[in-house]
């Protein structure tokens, strides 16, 4: 029996076993290193998803306590047409004075600080600058309309001396504001 000669012809080149393997392993590290961009991009997206979707419930609940003077679950929030439908990314728990959003489905474990309603110690005769209108926080010292367009707009406020971060709000403003009373947060 004959043997076959593998050889190449002369003239013609081939590939060796060692530049194949070379390329295959170039290209499996390649691949990896796409996968893992790849899985990087999508816990992004989640995160991303998971806040804006508690963003979108914190809002629906400010306008509907602003609406009705409550806050509510998420049918409440449905039904009032504050939001399209349940939320596949959260549950709202009422509490006494507030809510808390907790995270479900892929919001469970990503970590995302998720809003929770600022807990009123207002009195009945006092305007909550967290939840209170336009009209509403007209009435406070030195808060015009624009003024009050603003601190809705920076919502939410731990405490009335946060109203510094409103433009034309000062530290002697603030302690006026504080001194008449009316404000609470």
């Amino acid at each position: 029996m004959g043997t076959t000669d593998a050889r190449v012809p002369a003239g013609e080149s081939g590939f060796t076993l060692l530049e194949l393997l070379t390329v295959i392993a170039v290209l499996a590290v390649l691949g990896g290193v796409a996968t893992l961009g790849v899985s990087s991009l999508r816990e992004n997206a989640e995160e991303v998803g998971c806040s804006a979707d508690a963003q979108a419930i914190d809002t629906a609940e400010q306008a509907l306590r602003v609406s009705s003077g409550a806050f509510g679950d998420e049918n409440a929030l449905v039904a009032s047409g504050l939001l399209d439908g349940p939320s596949e990314y959260h549950d709202v728990v009422l509490e006494q004075d507030g809510y808390e959003l907790v995270g479900t489905g892929p919001c469970t474990d990503i970590g995302v600080p998720v809003a929770a309603a600022p807990q009123s110690a207002c009195t009945p005769d006092q305007i909550d600058i967290n939840t209170a209108g336009i009209a509403e926080l007209d009435q406070i010292i030195h808060i015009g309309p624009a003024r009050a367009q603003q601190i809705i707009d920076l919502r939410p406020f731990a405490e009335v001396s946060e109203l510094v971060r409103v433009n034309g709000i000062s530290d002697n403003r603030v302690g006026e504001i504080i001194a008449q009373g009316l404000a609470c947060s």
